[in-house]
């Protein structure tokens, strides 16, 4: 079965770089339990990968840990934590649990954001584009407003969160929050390029990496896909693993 599943990935990444949708790939799959397969497609294994929106899944982790704790309560008011959080055209207030669910009614907002909360803070110059709780809508600022939330509460910054209560227990030696990359890192990050084959310069620190492309940077990310919907839309679920 192994080997199967070996062959069946390299013609699937054949397909993907021969199409010109990426110039190099890793890939590992996971039953749940163990390891099945762990492939690299045109660089060295151990190349390290930002992977984008699945850094949300530890956003909601670190959430879910600290309501355990009780120091966040999931549906308390987001102005009880942070008291200038505002938000225009709200006739109930945005809850953590909103947050998490995409059900707050806010704006997507940016893919990529600075260090600073101006996305966040900018929220009072919007308006929900329905009710809280009412339906789905993707909001990366709505997961930045997570991460102030985070460190509010718990008083530490962000990348030690993640590094300390999900990175270190699970054993993820090689992946990490830190911004810029510490130089014993930096070589091994995977370069990014246009479709023509031209080289993209790395992203920029940013200070807060809660969501979007402000992500862990992992050798081996393994990927599950699951039926789901949000905002009408399918789509798939993904998860790191070690």
């Amino acid at each position: 079965m192994a080997d199967e599943l070996a062959d069946r990935l390299d013609a699937y990444a054949e397909t993907v770089l021969a199409s010109g949708a990426a110039s190099s790939m890793a890939v590992a799959v996971t039953d749940g339990e163990r390891t099945l397969a762990s492939r690299s497609y045109g660089v060295p294994d151990g190349t390290m990968f930002q992977f984008g929106s699945i850094g949300k899944s530890f956003t909601a982790i670190l959430a879910l840990q600290l309501a355990e704790r009780g120091l966040l309560d999931l549906h308390a008011p987001v102005a009880d934590v942070l008291p200038w959080f505002t938000v225009g055209g709200t006739t109930a207030p945005i809850t953590l649990h909103h947050l998490l669910t995409h059900s707050s009614g806010l704006i997507q907002g940016a893919e990529i954001a600075t260090g600073s909360n101006y996305d966040v803070v900018a929220l009072a110059d919007t308006e929900v584009g329905f009710a809280p709780g009412e339906h789905l809508w993707y909001s990366n600022v709505g997961y930045r407003v997570i991460g102030w939330m985070l460190e509010r509460v718990s008083g530490h910054g962000y990348p030690r969160l993640v590094s300390e209560r999900i990175l270190g227990p699970l054993g993820m030696a090689h992946s990490t929050y830190a911004q810029p990359l510490p130089g014993t890192l930096a070589s091994r990050a995977a370069t990014g390029h246009e479709k023509n084959g031209k080289e993209k310069a790395p992203l920029g620190p940013r200070r807060q990496p809660f969501s979007s492309s402000e992500t862990p940077k992992c050798p081996r990310t393994s990927l599950f896909c699951r039926p789901r919907v949000m905002s009408g839309m399918p789509g798939t679920r993904a998860s790191a693993a070690r």
